[in-house]
């Protein structure tokens, strides 16, 4: 798929995104793409209450779908305005869904690629790509969630 699809994508998570910023929630959104047929299948965004802890966007993105992933998975491409965590990616791959596409490298997630760190995860994933779109409005937004936060996500020294 080309850079300018995947920032089509990325554009609409960046709209999941703001739309948990304004119910309160970090500001993350998800996209699930059949990548045969270029139809989004599922868009959700993070929700941070204490009784849904693993409310991620990815995960929400994937709890909307009916249906076997592990059939599929390998048709799919996650889009995500911020690099998933290790909880996420995990869960993805082992529904067999090995496409990740993101806006913004999450800095204070992980110091190094998580394939460099992963030989599971480097085997497994087949696209795992960093397309950096819109970092300064993901970033503004980010901060207006928790600014100590957001300069630790984006790597911003004082």
């Amino acid at each position: 798929m080309s850079k300018q699809k995947h920032e089509h994508y990325l554009k609409i998570a960046l709209k999941e995104a703001k739309k948990a910023f304004a119910q309160g929630h970090c500001p993350v959104g998800a996209v699930l793409v059949d990548n045969n047929k270029g139809e989004i299948m599922s868009k959700d965004f993070s929700q941070n209450h204490l009784s849904l802890l693993l409310s991620h966007a990815e995960i929400n993105v994937i709890d909307t779908i009916k249906g076997s992933l592990r059939q599929r998975g390998d048709d799919l491409i996650i889009y995500t305005t911020l690099e998933p965590c290790i909880m996420c990616i995990g869960t993805l791959v082992r529904l067999g869904i090995v496409r990740f596409v993101f806006g913004q490298r999450d800095w204070n997630m992980w110091k190094r690629p998580p394939l460099d760190v992963s030989p599971y995860l480097r085997r497994k994933i087949k696209i795992y790509e960093n397309i950096n779109c819109f970092s300064n409005e993901y970033y503004e937004l980010y901060c207006k969630y928790d600014k100590e936060e957001a300069d630790r996500v984006f790597n911003v020294t004082a």
